[in-house]
C-alpha cells in the first residue's frame, strides 16, 4: 500500500472516530462546541485537545449528514451559544459504525 493511501486511510479513520466520539457525548446531553471539546479532552486524558475552532469541521459534517442539529441559545446579553443535539439518524449511525468497528477488530 502506498504511503499516500495509508495516510488517507489514517485520516479517514481519525475523522470518523472523532465524529463518533462527538455523537457518543451528545447521547448524554445537548452540548455546545467548547463543552464538547472539553469533555473529549477530559475523556481522552488529553489525547484529543482541539485548537480553538477546529472542532467545527466535524460538527458541520454531522449537521450536513443529518446526524445532529444546532440550536442557537442566547446566554447573557451578547453571547450566543450553538448547542448540538443528536438526532435519530445520528443514533443509527453511531450504532451502525460501532458495530462495524467492533466486527472489524
Amino acid at each position: 500500500m502506498g504511503e499516500s493511501k495509508a495516510n488517507n486511510m489514517q485520516e479517514n479513520f481519525r475523522r470518523v472516530y472523532i465524529e463518533l466520539l462527538f455523537l457518543l457525548l451528545l447521547t448524554k446531553e445537548d452540548m455546545y462546541g467548547f463543552q464538547l471539546s472539553s469533555e473529549l479532552k477530559t475523556m481522552s486524558n488529553g489525547v484529543f485537545d482541539f485548537k480553538q475552532g477546529s472542532i467545527y469541521a466535524p460538527l458541520y459534517r454531522l449537521i450536513d449528514n443529518g446526524y445532529i442539529t444546532e440550536k442557537k441559545v442566547q446566554r447573557g446579553k451578547r453571547q450566543l451559544l450553538s448547542y448540538y443535539h443528536i438526532e435519530p439518524k445520528g443514533y443509527e449511525y453511531l450504532i451502525e459504525e460501532s458495530n462495524t468497528s467492533y466486527q472489524s477488530a
